[in-house]
């Protein structure tokens, strides 16, 4: 398997040197170091290693150990937790990963202290234990050695067809958002269309609003127009309106 390096290798080095020259054996703190759980596919995963609570961390070294039939590193980069630090990483051997940093501030608190990246080479839904070996710290006051504790983690590839059938929450909102709209459409037309049946059966008919000349007669029911003397249905003389 091909080592691996960082640019910031022979600095790194030198300075690494200088920390654990100077250092003195006294315990001047506790740095707490885990490894996150992961689980996730693609052609290249993420892993964080978190630090905290911490106070004063100078300067660190360890090494990540890891399946290498599951995955091989590519690359470590520092987190969030490490603004102002330098990296450097190389394949020991397979299954082993040296890992050194320093920083030009201290850093205190808890957060991500760095990001390692890894590529699968086994056959998706492998898993592999990541552990610490091998860890020494030093404060960056005093360049005294911190106590370390270490947490290990677990990395799961997923599955691609697995991944597949998980598909990002923005992907399920599209056909949500056409859902909602189709429902929201057919109610509106629904409803103009009751209005509109509404508003034709309450406009009266223009037999009933204008009816045609003439009245009616008092005994029998016959309609006749104007001027008609006679009852057409019953033969009733017709009163001349006055």
């Amino acid at each position: 398997m091909k080592t691996v390096f960082t640019k910031s290798l022979g600095l790194l080095s030198f300075a690494a040197m200088f920390w654990m020259t100077v250092g003195q054996p006294a315990s001047a703190a506790t740095v707490s170091l885990k490894i996150e759980t992961v689980e996730a596919g693609g052609p290249s995963v993420e892993t964080p290693i978190a630090t905290g609570p911490c106070e004063g961390l100078g300067a660190l070294q360890f090494d990540l150990t890891y399946d290498p039939t599951v995955v091989e590193p590519e690359s470590v980069e520092p987190g969030s937790a490490l603004p102002n630090g330098m990296v450097e990483f190389n394949v020991k051997k397979p299954g082993v990963l040296g890992i050194a940093l320093i920083s030009s501030a201290p850093v205190d608190g808890s957060g991500k202290l760095l990001n390692v990246r890894f590529k699968p080479v086994a056959v998706a839904g492998g898993s592999t234990a990541l552990g610490i070996s091998g860890e020494k710290a030093w404060d960056f006051k005093n360049h005294l050695e911190m106590l370390v504790t270490a947490e290990p983690g677990t990395l799961r590839l997923m599955p691609d067809d697995a991944a597949a059938e998980l598909p990002p929450k923005n992907d399920l909102m599209i056909p949500l958002l056409i859902g909602a709209t189709g429902l929201v459409l057919a109610i509106l037309i629904i409803a103009l269309a009751r209005r509109g049946r509404t508003a034709r059966a309450a406009v009266p008919s223009k037999s009933a609003s204008n009816p045609p000349d003439g009245v009616f007669c008092e005994q029998c029911g016959a309609r006749y127009g104007s001027g008609t003397r006679f009852c057409p249905g019953c033969g009733r003389p017709i009163n001349p309106p006055a």
